[in-house]
């Protein structure tokens, strides 16, 4: 790639971005800064930014129907939609489905994963993943997402979809958004994840509530 030419993160009122190609960036050319490390700060700056929306977001709009998304639907998105559940218990008009992007339906989660929901009373058991339909979508006030991959396949879904979606992580005052894919990843850091969701999800409950959430 000519030292001209970089990816450059473009931000969207829909709080994600896309990555294309461009010619070397006015910024880059007045600091001086490397390609790689001009698209770290894009990067992290598109994070932030997608932080902001998904506060501004729950704020303006005080969404009650949550569709929860991650790829598989057997690791992220049953367990926060399970979490959630127990939060907004007894709250009325709050609805929360999960599901998401792989095209084999039915699949349970795996037996590691079930046993380690469990030490958080969260039964994992009976769930069986669930492709994301249109009409899921449409029935969402708010899309719960988790990472890039989860905003990318949303973004041809059109203007409406995008204008619904808020990324998780937003809600748990870390350093990222982004909750990592647990799918093969050691035990250690899946418990990890798994912490992190939670404390993400009772974030956004309280934003849901009334509350100021997590900055």
């Amino acid at each position: 790639m000519s030292s001209r030419v970089i990816e450059q993160a473009i931000w969207t009122e829909s709080g994600g971005y896309r990555i294309v190609t461009a010619k070397r960036s006015i910024g880059q050319r007045i600091t001086g800064l490397p390609g790689a490390v001009w698209r770290r700060l894009l990067h992290q700056w598109a994070l932030f930014r997608a932080r902001r929306l998904s506060l501004a977001r729950t704020a303006a709009q005080s969404p009650r129907r949550l569709l929860v998304l991650c790829y598989g639907n057997i690791y992220r998105s049953p367990f926060v939609a399970a979490w959630l559940g127990t939060r907004l218990a007894g709250q009325p008009g709050f609805e929360i489905r999960s599901a998401g992007f792989h095209h084999v339906p039915a699949r349970p989660s795996p037996r590691e994963y079930v046993r380690l929901a469990s030490d958080y009373r969260i039964d994992l058991e009976p769930h069986r993943s669930r492709l994301v339909e249109p009409a899921d979508l449409e029935w969402a006030e708010a899309i719960v997402i988790m990472d890039r991959y989860n905003w990318e396949r949303l973004r041809p879904s059109g203007a409406d979809v995008q204008g619904k979606i808020i990324w998780l992580g937003a809600f748990g005052g870390t350093g990222t958004i982004e909750i990592e894919d647990p799918y093969a990843l050691p035990q250690p850091r899946v418990q990890a994840i798994v912490e992190q969701m939670q404390v993400a999800a009772d974030g956004l409950a309280h934003r849901l509530l009334g509350g100021n959430g997590r900055a």
